[in-house]
């Protein structure tokens, strides 16, 4: 994985104007003290700051500037791991540095002091960057949630979602917590653009019945399970053999959690291979 801890470049064309596209993305981000994860944060001009967290305001970022296009507009940044803290660790070495040579050409520095400065910048510096590189792609649902408001094919897709009728008998868990009631279509598309490194959403019609995605940092895993142990299936583009065959796009885990949902036939590029699960 390249080396990148100010996050990653992105791109995103819409063809809806500057003001139009601002006014999209206010109406759908959650606000700023919502309890639930997803999508918040700022537009001020033409700049704008999106985080996940209401708690963690240090978690996954992105920093963007929307612009008039061509067509429509233009909206460009970087997302990646603790930006805002990134940013300012990056500010304060050259201080710590000059404060430190002023200390010691004062007189006023010891040992002890020199010691900690250099195993909190000498150390902590290349360890924190390193972290943000390996962390970057945390910051993905806030690009997909860009992609999904503002991009033709994003709404498109959401709209179509938002038409399926979910099963009276699907259950929806996401990261280990049951939701209550009916599941619907929105909440299954909301669910699953939120989902970042690490978490997961299962659609279940029974305790051993149940299609579940995890996420990892290039892609979603795809599982289901019809039964006992023998009968649980990982999910893997059909005739593929290359190294990325059991990762998926946002766009094919929805496709396929929809389709689990309405009781509807699942997607044919998706092959199921029995996986050998311990006792």
């Amino acid at each position: 994985m390249a080396f990148k801890p100010l996050g990653y470049a992105f791109e995103v064309t819409s063809p809806l104007p500057p003001e139009k596209l601002k006014s999209v993305i206010r109406e759908r981000k959650k606000g700023w003290l919502d309890s639930k994860d997803g999508p918040r944060g700022w537009i001020l001009g033409p700049l704008m700051c999106l985080w996940m967290s209401a708690f963690d305001r240090h978690g996954p970022m992105v920093i963007a500037l929307i612009q008039k296009g061509s067509f429509g507009s233009r909206v460009a940044g970087r997302a990646g791991a603790d930006l805002n803290g990134m940013a300012l660790f990056l500010l304060l070495t050259p201080l710590m540095a000059w404060v430190t040579w002023q200390m010691h050409q004062a007189g006023q520095g010891t040992t002890r002091a020199y010691l900690a400065i250099g195993a909190i910048f000498g150390l902590g510096l290349p360890l924190t960057l390193w972290l943000n590189s390996q962390d970057r792609k945390h910051a993905d649902p806030l690009v997909r949630f860009i992609r999904n408001t503002v991009t033709v094919s994003g709404q498109s897709l959401r709209a179509k979602a938002a038409s399926a009728t979910i099963s009276p008998q699907v259950r929806m868990t996401v990261n280990g917590e049951d939701k209550q009631g009916s599941v619907t279509a929105e909440a299954i598309h909301d669910a699953l653009l939120n989902a970042g490194v690490g978490d997961s959403v299962i659609l279940a019609t029974g305790a051993e019945s149940y299609v579940q995605t995890l996420v990892e940092p290039d892609g979603f895993i795809l599982e289901k399970r019809e039964g006992d142990r023998h009968h649980h299936y990982r999910g893997c583009h059909r005739g593929n053999v290359s190294e990325s065959r059991t990762l998926f796009t946002f766009e094919d885990v929805l496709a396929t959690l929809m389709a689990y949902g309405t009781g509807s036939l699942l997607p044919d590029p998706v092959a199921w291979e029995p996986m050998d699960l311990p006792k």
